[in-house]
């Protein structure tokens, strides 16, 4: 039977750094749970959600949580939060695993607060107010209407009583 020699070893123990390192995950909680969970805009799914990605270190992440009856969250993460001592150790001989020598947190919890009577109209109307100067900016783009209409209409949207 043949011994394994130091090379051999090396290049197994880099291989399995490489092949494990690269990708990290966090599990999003919510309180409470059941909130769609959007990631960089894009609807992914509802909280308890795994999030996983290869990334580079540093790479930021925008969080948004929609639950009925609570306000919208908004947040962030970066892949800065935990230090992936393999890579790490695997950096001192193949130096682009660098990149991968952060994690995410294993998981993080994000608290909703509650709407109060008033807010639910003034939520509504807002992303009503939002949706109705993007409709507007659109006309004026497509040059549909004038910069003068454009602005008119802009003004009376935004003095809007909420």
């Amino acid at each position: 039977m043949k011994k394994m020699n130091f090379n051999h070893i090396f290049i197994l123990f880099i291989s399995i750094v490489i092949l494990s390192g690269c990708s990290s995950s966090t599990l999003i909680h919510s309180e409470p749970p059941g909130a769609t969970i959007y990631i960089d805009g894009e609807e992914v799914g509802e909280t308890p959600y795994r999030y996983s990605d290869e990334d580079i270190f540093f790479t930021k992440h925008d969080v948004k949580l929609e639950k009925e009856g609570y306000q919208d969250f908004y947040s962030s993460f970066r892949r800065d939060e935990e230090i992936n001592i393999p890579i790490a150790i695997g950096g001192f001989f193949v130096w682009p695993i660098w990149l991968w020598v952060f994690d995410y947190d294993y998981s993080r919890t994000y608290v909703l607060k509650p709407l109060e009577n008033g807010d639910v109209y003034k939520k509504e109307n807002t992303s009503s107010k939002a949706k109705r100067l993007r409709e507007m900016k659109e006309l004026f783009d497509e040059g549909a209407i004038t910069r003068e209409e454009y602005e008119k209409e802009k003004e009376k949207i935004l003095n809007e009583k909420e």
